[in-house]
């Protein structure tokens, strides 16, 4: 199990690397409009991320090319019909 304070410094050497990547300026947001636009949200309640986790789910979907707010479990696109695609090489498996 990972300690409080390594997922803080996990998530702060995120951010920083994402603010010294220096490709998406923090202080811009390239507005959209759209059913796949806005602040990242739960498939299945529909509701919003709060705290933190706007912040790593932007930067995950910056990191890897993504457009949609939806975010889920496996769990919760399976339910819905989805299918989960082979990890493609670029994309590194989870800590």
């Amino acid at each position: 199990m990972v300690s409080q304070q390594q997922l803080r410094q996990s998530i702060t050497e995120q951010i920083v690397a994402a603010l010294e990547s220096g490709s998406t300026p923090p202080w811009r947001r390239p507005w959209k409009v759209g059913p796949n636009a806005g602040s990242p949200a739960n498939v299945v309640s529909r509701k919003p991320y709060r705290g933190i986790n706007p912040i790593l789910l932007d930067m995950a979907a910056a990191r890897h090319g993504l457009t949609s707010k939806w975010w889920g479990t496996f769990n919760q696109w399976r339910s819905l019909g989805g299918r989960v695609m082979p990890r493609p090489s670029h994309v590194h498996s989870g800590k």
